[in-house]
């Protein structure tokens, strides 16, 4: 059967609908409070089944035809995407250099690099998830779409020749058996480890596989299965959120939306294919590669340099997108696609590439270049060079993860803890407690007395359970306790805790230590109730043996990059500020107070017990200040800096036992 590949406009139509949505997503335009697209990130869904339909429709035509050629079609795929793409990357390494400060802008030089040679997925693989807070910041996040795209290319055009050379009668049921593999890794690892499932090809190649069934079926007419797939489509973009799994069975509702589209929509047979087909609706669609690409840096510069897109904004910066796009679109998508692929053009597409590459070198080898900030910038800068739980020194010890032996006192096998003066006082806890012991072990020795640091990264005083990527916690937590039972006198211990974690808390491994060095993340997730309650009992435990126990009770979660806003700010020229600067989100307050609750019912004893409340001190009737006159309150993420710690212990007295 020849398979014929006509121009057809409601696809454009369904890709208008598609690329939108992803913007509407990124933009998070709302309205009287909710959000208009919570399912618009499966916008790219429906590009890849888009584009598994185009490919394989030109493998399958090309073959029945006998002229099918590998150079021809990898030719045609690099004309449509990697003008437009370096293009993007050149402009926005322009930009990332006179905005982003040097940690920023070295994360960007590796994005960079990973963006230009399709292997973006696996380098955000490893970061924190999509749908974080933190990848609205990030320029090149959306070229993970690109590289999975691109890996597919590389694979299965291939595959797909030697099955209609060798198995013609049965590539339906091969693809289909390809098809269910991958969804069945996807179900997987949407459960067990959900950046998996979202950004690497083995996940992802069902959607793209989908789209290959649909070319092998061919087309149909049926307006009535035409409606329904746009539906499903409306519906998943309109109602479903990045709350869910995904990719996973949900995902099959958008997926097989768009399949039933294709295959049953009709420009002139049917509504939704004759309204998809209005050549507005057209245009934006045959724009969308140009848009997808260039909205995100737009959108991420944005919140970088003005920290954050209200609704206004959000339309302003969609319409700044489709008039970058329909320049990009005219300028150098077409003319490179068009046309014999001259001499002039492939020294410009290779000169864009090494110009590419050469800035990412530039980036790593001057360290994210600290030189383009001014003195006093450079100099507040590096005070924040790392977070406040990297920062505490101490006699060499090892790393429990490394086995290295250092100074440093983060990971530190507790067997070999940071200790100084008399050690009077303790913290326990995972990153948070550890963001106090740069301040309390200066303070403490002050005062005659002294720190020692139980404190690990991702691994909160609970027992049996561990979290993130670190099962090793279990060990941690065992001799933590060894130690805590050596003591020969009374202890001020502080615990501290990113309580958000506990909803995330995983059963032990066979092999902790094992585990841990080898950077292990999955595991069976334990229940949350459970994860309390080994908590209270430690606490419980530690004020039976005698022991004045401080309890820190959940810090404010910030939206914004507090570190990356003051620095901005001082960038800006504007080391003093005559005022507070708020969180303008007001989440962090609430779900602080929810999880002080939380504490309040599952602490029960509070005998020799002390409980400090950052809200109390950070927080006041307008919202959470991030911001003071003396600097930012915040070092990373939502962990507090030195003078965000000074404030929460500002009425404490060191030369007691408690406040």
């Amino acid at each position: 059967m020849k398979h014929k590949i006509n121009y057809r406009p409601e696809l454009d139509g369904l890709r208008t609908i598609a690329v939108l949505a992803v913007l509407i997503y990124h933009a998070k335009l709302s309205f009287n409070g909710a959000f208009l697209l919570p399912g618009g990130f499966l916008g790219v869904d429906l590009f890849f089944v888009l584009s598994g339909y185009l490919i394989s429709s030109i493998i399958l035509n090309s073959e029945a035809s006998n002229n099918f050629s590998f150079w021809d079609f990898y030719n045609s795929r690099a004309k449509r995407i990697f003008p437009a793409l370096f293009a993007m990357l050149i402009v926005a390494s322009y930009a990332a250099y006179g905005i982003l400060l040097p940690d920023a802008f070295l994360i960007y030089g590796k994005t960079l690099i990973a963006s230009a040679l399709f292997v973006s997925n696996v380098y955000f693989f490893g970061e924190d998830a999509y749908v974080s807070e933190s990848s609205d910041l990030k320029p090149l996040l959306h070229t993970w779409s690109l590289s999975v795209e691109w890996q597919f290319y590389l694979i299965f055009p291939a595959i797909l020749f030697l099955m209609l050379k060798l198995f013609k009668k049965r590539v339906v049921w091969i693809v289909f058996l390809m098809w269910f593999i991958s969804f069945a890794v996807s179900v997987y690892q949407a459960k067990y480890n959900i950046n998996a499932a979202f950004y690497l090809l083995p996940s992802r190649s069902w959607e793209l596989l989908s789209g290959c069934l649909v070319a092998i079926i061919g087309r149909r007419n049926n307006k009535y299965l035409s409606f329904l797939g746009m539906a499903m489509v409306i519906f998943s973009l309109a109602f479903m959120s990045d709350k869910i799994d995904h990719p996973s069975f949900l995902t099959l509702i958008p997926v097989i939306g768009t399949c039933l589209f294709i295959i049953f929509a009709h420009h002139s047979k049917d509504i939704c294919g004759k309204t998809l087909s209005i050549k507005p609706v057209v245009f934006i669609g045959t724009i969308s590669y140009s848009l997808y690409l260039w909205h995100q840096p737009i959108f991420a510069f944005y919140r970088i340099r003005f920290y954050e897109i209200n609704t206004f904004t959000g339309l302003a910066l969609i319409i700044v997108s489709i008039l970058v796009a329909v320049i990009s679109y005219y300028f150098i998508e077409k003319p490179f696609r068009k046309g014999d692929y001259n001499l002039y053009k492939k020294v410009l597409a290779a000169t864009s590439f090494i110009v590419i590459m050469t800035f990412s070198y530039y980036i790593h080898a001057t360290n994210g270049d600290i030189s383009r900030l001014s003195i006093q910038a450079q100099n507040i800068y590096m005070n924040f060079s790392e977070p406040e739980f990297r920062r505490l020194k101490g006699s060499p010890g090892a790393n429990l993860r490394t086995g290295i032996i250092s100074e440093s006192c983060f990971l530190r096998d507790p067997y070999d803890a940071c200790s100084n003066g008399d050690s009077s006082w303790v913290t326990i806890g995972d990153s948070y407690a550890g963001t106090l012991d740069f301040y309390l072990s200066k303070v403490l020795l002050e005062k005659g007395h002294g720190l020692m640091s139980l404190t690990y990264e991702q691994c909160p005083f609970v027992n049996d359970f561990w979290f993130g990527n670190v099962p090793e916690c279990v060990e941690v937590n065992k001799r933590r306790w060894n130690i805590i039972k050596s003591f020969k006198e009374r202890k001020n211990i502080i615990i501290s805790a990113n309580y958000y974690f506990f909803r995330e808390g995983k059963l032990a491994t066979n092999n902790p230590l094992e585990d841990g060095r080898n950077n292990f993340s999955y595991g069976i997730r334990a229940n949350e109730d459970e994860v309390w309650q080994s908590f209270s009992k430690n606490i419980e435990t530690l004020q039976a043996l005698g022991h004045n126990v401080i309890v820190i009770y959940p810090i404010p979660s910030v939206t914004e990059d507090a570190k990356k806003m003051y620095l901005s700010l001082i960038t800006d020229l504007k080391p003093q500020f005559d005022g507070i600067i708020y969180e303008k989100n007001t989440k962090g307050k609430a779900d602080a107070i929810e999880f002080a609750k939380k504490l309040d019912s599952v602490i029960v004893n509070k005998e020799n017990l002390t409980i400090i409340r950052p809200v109390d001190f950070i927080c006041d009737n307008k919202g959470c200040k991030i911001i003071t006159t003396e600097g930012s309150l915040y070092n990373s993420g939502s962990h507090l800096s030195n003078i965000g710690v000074k404030l929460l212990f500002s009425k404490t007295d060191f030369n007691g036992a408690n406040r």
